[in-house]
C-alpha cells in the first residue's frame, strides 16, 4: 500500500483532492501496525452478502421460510380496523348488529370464521415482517399492492359484505405476485393480505 499510495490512494482520500505519503500522514502510515488488516475470502464476502436484503434480487434462490404467525387471544388495538370490517359483515350476514366480541357469543359460526380471519392476518403480518429487512425496500409494499390489484376488479362484482369478503379471500389465495416472496407466500398468508389491506383502510367489505 505504501509503494504504490501516490497513484492508488492519494487521489481516493477526498474526492477531488490529492493528499500525498508525505509529512505527518507519512509518520503516521510508518508507524502504524498493519496486523490489524486480514483479508475476506470470496466464499466469506458471499456469505456476508446472503445476509443482505439485496442477495435473492441479484443472485435469485429461494429466500427461507417465513416465520409462523402467532395470533394473540385477546383482540389487540393494531387489528382493530379490519376486525370492525369483519363485524359488519357479520352483522349484514346475520341482521343482527355485532359491535363488539361479546355480541357474537350467540353466533358461534361466526366466531370460528372470526378466528380463521385473525389467523390468516397474523400469518400475514409475520411474513411482512420476516421479510422486510430480507428484500430490497418496497418489496412487501409491492407484493400487498399486487393483491390488492388482483381483488379489486372482483370487489366489484358484488354487493354484498360477505361475498365481497369471501371472493377477495378465494381470488387473494389463487393470486401469484410477480415477487421474489412469491414461492414463500402460502394461501394464508396472500389471504391474510386482504386484511392488511382493510386494516390499512385499503379495502372494505360493506358497502
Amino acid at each position: 500500500m505504501i509503494t504504490t499510495w501516490n497513484t492508488r490512494v492519494a487521489p481516493r482520500v477526498v474526492e477531488g483532492e490529492r493528499h500525498a505519503l508525505t509529512g505527518g500522514l507519512a509518520d503516521y502510515v510508518d508507524a502504524y501496525n498493519f496486523a490489524s488488516f486480514s483479508y475476506a475470502t470470496l466464499d466469506e464476502i458471499l456469505d456476508d452478502h446472503r445476509r443482505t436484503a439485496y442477495w435473492s434480487s441479484r443472485f435469485g434462490g429461494q429466500l427461507p421460510p417465513p416465520n409462523p404467525g402467532i395470533t394473540p387471544e385477546v383482540i389487540a388495538a393494531e387489528e382493530t380496523v379490519y376486525v370492525g370490517k369483519l363485524f359488519e359483515v357479520y352483522s349484514e350476514t346475520t341482521g343482527v348488529e355485532i359491535a363488539c366480541l361479546d355480541d357474537l357469543s350467540a353466533h358461534e359460526e361466526w366466531q370460528d370464521d372470526l378466528q380463521k380471519q385473525r389467523v390468516r392476518f397474523y400469518d400475514a403480518e409475520a411474513f411482512m415482517a420476516t421479510y422486510r429487512d430480507q428484500t430490497e425496500p418496497g418489496t412487501i409494499e409491492s407484493f400487498a399492492d399486487q393483491i390488492l390489484d388482483a381483488i379489486d376488479p372482483a370487489l366489484n362484482m358484488t354487493r354484498s359484505a360477505h361475498d365481497r369478503l369471501s371472493t377477495a379471500l378465494s381470488v387473494a389465495g389463487q393470486t401469484a405476485p410477480a415477487s421474489v416472496l412469491a414461492a414463500q407466500a402460502k394461501i394464508r398468508v396472500k389471504q391474510g393480505v386482504c386484511h392488511q389491506l382493510a386494516n390499512a383502510d385499503r379495502v372494505t367489505w360493506k358497502v
